[in-house]
């Protein structure tokens, strides 16, 4: 919200929207950049593609862990995703996003492979902590090299583009992750897509010239004018951004101890419709992460039961129901996903305006639509 005057905020003159000078074209930013995000994804739900492999006695290399320690594995990555994405968000606004991305990319990476070579159920939650801690300090940055990239005009469409990766990184964590475990092991579900993602890291790291904060804004000075505490206004240039309410309202606000994060963490606290905003998401995603985690399992568990089928049915067919579960459900997931984020982000841009919450309806209304589909599969999932 508020921004320290930083020497690296370059805006020609004249141009508005300018792009930013860079050795990739900002489209290959952007593609990298989504590939990166679906490796997240993927790694992210892969655990729920492999859970009942984990589920199972130690004897077939599972853990024998119980529905609830299944369940941590994924709640113990979001308290660290969760608790550290305001640090590194902090960290964004101040320090080069680039060399963040390559910290993440490598914190998850490492901890996703070494979780392949987990003894036991205790190293492989604390792998899946440090995964949070990667992918913490990646989400909360790229999406913003994005908007730097490209001018407001355009900028949503790039933004849903970049956010297919969700849909569809979820949907290939399930095909990919069911799909190893059955032919290659639990483990190795683990050990590809860190490779992957350290190889497009470098190759971002080398080719992508970061763009100046700000540069694409229409008038990115009205930001770099708003004094971060009271101590800002005596240093502060003479910009028309000086005119702006908000400037005012901070500049009287006393000095905070302990700086620009106290500031903006102040600055999001007054601001209504984030809050609201914020808590929707939260609600949303409590649902959504928890039919992520266990429908695989609960479908797998009413439909590859042997006493289910009618007959005593073999390992192997045991395994192709599985797989063929995670199949459907990841295809489910990435049709519906990929189309829900490219309807939504065609609808924001043709109704969303300025003076109107057409962004908040437009989730109201999906939210709204969801809600029934997901009761009716519950109770149609044991016979159909």
């Amino acid at each position: 919200f508020y921004r320290r005057k930083q020497k690296q905020t370059r805006v020609i003159a004249g141009e508005k929207g300018a792009m930013p000078s860079a050795s990739l074209p900002p489209w290959a930013s952007v593609t990298l950049l989504f590939g990166i995000n679906l490796i997240n994804y993927m790694d992210r739900w892969t655990v729920a593609g492999v859970l009942p492999e984990l589920q199972a006695p130690p004897e077939t290399d599972g853990f024998g862990i119980s529905d609830a320690e299944g369940g941590l594995l994924t709640s113990v990555f979001v308290l660290t995703y969760m608790l550290l994405s305001p640090l590194f968000g902090f960290l964004g606004d101040r320090l080069r996003r680039k060399r963040i991305i390559a910290f993440g990319v490598g914190i998850w990476s490492a901890a996703t492979f070494l979780s392949s070579f987990a003894a036991d159920y205790n190293s492989l939650l604390l792998c899946r902590a440090v995964v949070g801690v990667g992918e913490a300090s990646y989400a909360t940055v790229a999406p913003t090299l994005i908007a730097d990239l490209f001018p407001v005009e355009v900028r949503t469409a790039w933004l849903s583009l970049y956010f297919v990766a969700v849909p569809l990184g979820s949907a290939l964590g399930f095909i990919v992750g069911g799909t190893t475990s059955v032919f290659l092991g639990w483990r190795w579900a683990f050990r590809f897509t860190p490779i992957l993602g350290i190889i497009l890291t470098l190759i971002l790291q080398i080719f992508m010239e970061e763009p100046a904060r700000g540069q694409s804004d229409a008038a990115p000075t009205d930001y770099a004018a708003v004094p971060q505490t009271s101590l800002d206004v005596e240093d502060a240039p003479t910009t028309p951004g000086h005119d702006n309410p908000e400037y005012t309202a901070a500049a009287k606000r006393p000095p905070l101890m302990c700086g620009g994060f106290c500031a903006d963490a102040k600055a999001i606290w007054e601001t209504r419709s984030f809050l609201w905003s914020t808590l929707g998401l939260t609600s949303a995603t409590f649902v959504l992460g928890a039919l992520a985690q266990w429908s695989p399992t609960y479908l797998q568990r009413i439909n590859c039961n042997r006493s289910q089928v009618g007959y005593l049915a073999s390992a192997q067919e045991f395994s192709e129901c599985k797989f063929h579960i995670n199949l459907i459900f990841g295809l489910i997931s990435c049709a519906t996903g990929i189309g829900g984020t490219v309807l939504g982000a065609a609808l924001s841009t043709k109704y969303s305006k300025p003076t109107n919450a057409a962004d908040a309806v437009l989730c109201g209304v999906g939210l709204l639509l969801a809600a029934p589909a997901i009761f009716l599969a519950l109770q149609f999932a044991p016979v159909s």
